[in-house]
């Protein structure tokens, strides 16, 4: 398994349903480094037009898509 590791300047992308159990990580490795966390409203993952607009308003510095949603965006 790839470990990455986020400075306090990183912005990280919550990209995951909250249903998926990968989420957990982006949250707790955010808040064990302190680096900021962007939550995307409600659906906002398959809205890519807002999704793009988050990570360039953001500065989003880490996004770990599926392969299929790198295709898209």
């Amino acid at each position: 398994m790839k470990t990455h590791c986020f400075g306090e300047k990183d912005v990280i992308l919550q990209l995951e349903n909250c249903s998926f159990d990968v989420h957990i990580d982006k949250i707790l490795s955010s808040l064990c480094r302190g680096v900021h966390l962007v939550l995307l409203r409600q659906g906002g993952h398959l809205d890519f037009d807002y999704l793009t607009t988050m990570i360039s308003h953001h500065q989003v510095t880490f996004i770990a898509p599926i392969p299929s949603r790198i295709d898209a965006l």
